[in-house]
Order: structure tokens, then sequence, then C-alpha cells
């Protein structure tokens, strides 16, 4: 069952933390063997330091595990009061709170829309071989979702084809954002400049395409759109808004 989670970190200072130290301190929560860490696909996403997300203005870390092994692995680390190094910091950890869980039919049996506000919280990018975009693709976000579903999900992922011919971006406000990520080439360690976007793009879906979308996009606020999402990128919420469809009623 996908989860969402708020692990507050105390005793560090939110601007000297990159994600990277979150990726680096986290990541070992859930690899238990050489197979598992070498892996490309991971049972989870890790966002970048935030503060505040529960309201109480303390910094922390959201964490979005896709199954009960992940679940599990996640409370075998993320303790209250146990120690975790970010960098040159040390802190400590605050009791994990879950912000929200969704099952896997809980997604195909949402009701049907037919328009959606998706706002890009953390930059967004579409990639192709060594390069990256900040131009979102829908054939690359449904593809994308409908694969992650495949591989951790209970239930038959909705077809991305038929999602693909009926849904488009209608309407964008969106900024360009570069991120930078220490990556090992060649035996150097160098700063690779990753090209994203933040903002709000508006995205609709014909009749025919409504349903596979709807199941899919559920699954984005969990899995996240683009690239990279599990070093924090690509996250998202998604919200189903009333519009005007082009011919006049109520979408």
């Amino acid at each position: 069952m996908p989860s969402r989670w708020w692990v507050p970190v105390h005793g560090i200072a939110l601007e000297r933390i990159r994600i990277e130290h979150i990726h680096a301190a986290l990541s070992g929560w859930f690899d238990r063997t050489l197979a598992e860490h070498r892996s490309g696909a991971k049972p989870y996403t890790i966002s970048p330091p935030v503060s505040g997300a529960t309201g109480d203005g303390g910094v922390g870390i959201e964490v979005v595990l896709f199954n009960d092994v992940a679940v599990d692995r996640f409370h075998d680390h993320a303790r209250p009061a146990a120690p975790i190094t970010l960098g040159h910091q040390s802190g400590r950890l605050g009791r994990p709170e879950l912000l929200s869980h969704h099952t896997w039919t809980d997604f195909l049996e949402a009701p049907i829309e037919r328009c959606w506000a998706i706002e890009l919280l953390t930059p967004t990018t579409f990639r192709s071989g060594d390069r990256s975009s900040p131009l979102p693709s829908m054939r690359a976000i449904m593809m994308g979702l409908a694969q992650s579903w495949r591989m951790w999900g209970d239930q038959p992922a909705p077809d991305p084809v038929e999602a693909i011919r009926g849904t488009w971006v209608s309407a964008l406000d969106l900024t360009s954002a570069s991120v930078t990520f220490p990556v090992n080439q060649r035996g150097r360690r160098v700063e690779v400049e990753v090209s994203g976007a933040v903002g709000t793009m508006e995205v609709r879906a014909d009749a025919p395409a409504a349903p596979a979308t709807t199941g899919l996009l559920g699954w984005a606020a969990y899995a996240g759109i683009g690239g990279m999402t599990r070093r924090g990128l690509g996250q998202v919420n998604v919200q189903p808004v009333a519009a005007v469809l082009r011919d006049g009623t109520n979408g």
C-alpha cells in the first residue's frame, strides 16, 4: 500500500543540507543486499529537506513508500531519537507521522475526472539519455507511471496508451529550475546539472481516456513524475478541478 510519511529531524540547519545528504543517509534503510543497492528500481522516494510539512515549523523529510516491505524497513530505522548524519551535521529523528495512504484499488476506483491541476513541487525533469529537459511530456509521464505501477502494484495498471491518446496539457505556469548532483564519471566525482521545471500545469482528458488517466494520476501523487524521483525530483500535488471543456460541458 503506497504511503507518505513525514520524518522530523532535530538539531540540524536546513540551509546546509543537500538532497544527496538525505539520499545517502536514508538509502541504507532500504537496501539490504548488493543487488538492491545497485538496482535502479527503488520502492521509495525521498524529498529534499523541508520545513513545516505538518504545520509545526520543524525541519524534516517526506518519505513515500510503495509497498509493505519498504514500510517495515522504514520503521526499523525511523525511530524517535535515532541518530542521523546529514553531510557534516548530526541530528536526531522525531516520531514519524503518516500523512496519507491509498491502496491500489483506491486508485482504480476513484471518481473519474476530466481535468487536473498538477503542481510540480520540486524540479521535474524529463530525460533522454544524458539529456534533461524541463518540458513536460505526457507520453513520458503516463508511460513512467504505468511502468512503476506494474513494478510495485498489486492490481493491473491502467492502460497508458489509452491515457496518452486522449490526455493533453491544456495550460502551463512553469519556471525552469536547475539542480546539481554529484556523480562519479570515470573515477572522478563531478557535479552534473539537471534541467527541470516547477510550477503548475493543467491536464485534461477526453471521456475514453479519463478512467486510465484518473488512476495513473492518483498514483503520481506518490510516485512523482519524470526522472530522478527517488532523489526528490518530480514530487507533485495532483488535484482534480472543475473546468469547462471544449464541448461546453463541465469536466
